[in-house]
């Protein structure tokens, strides 16, 4: 029914989405958050930030877990970089595009957190 070299390809995309577990409890923490600002489900959220970091991966040609070793501030960088496309892909299914600045508002809080209690870790 599908075919199986696009069937092979997305399984060795999703194979290289290597995080730590400090980095899987800040992609959950993240997910988290922003459910409780936005009518969406976590498990959703977790999936455009997986989406985003995928992506991010593949343009950069860099993995996650080699992000330990980064300064807070590239890190802060990075991950803006990956939010701005996990708010580019919220945006794109609002019914509305005037609840745009929700997204952005809770995207800035998720970020405050990110900042204040992840990336100097």
């Amino acid at each position: 029914m599908f075919k199986l070299d696009r069937v092979r390809q997305e399984e060795e995309e999703f194979g290289k989405l290597i995080l730590t577990p400090e980095q899987k409890q800040n992609v959950v923490a993240m997910a988290s958050l922003l459910a409780s600002k936005l009518p969406i489900s976590e498990l959703a959220l977790r999936g455009f930030i997986w989406k985003a970091i995928k992506k991010y991966q593949m343009k950069n040609k860099e993995y996650m877990k080699d992000g330990e070793r980064l300064t807070p501030e590239i890190k802060i960088q990075k991950t803006y970089e990956i939010a701005m496309e996990v708010r580019n892909n919220l945006v794109k299914i609002l019914e509305r595009s005037q609840d745009a600045s929700v997204v952005d508002e809770a995207l800035q809080e998720a970020m405050k957190l990110y900042k204040e209690k992840m990336a100097y870790r």
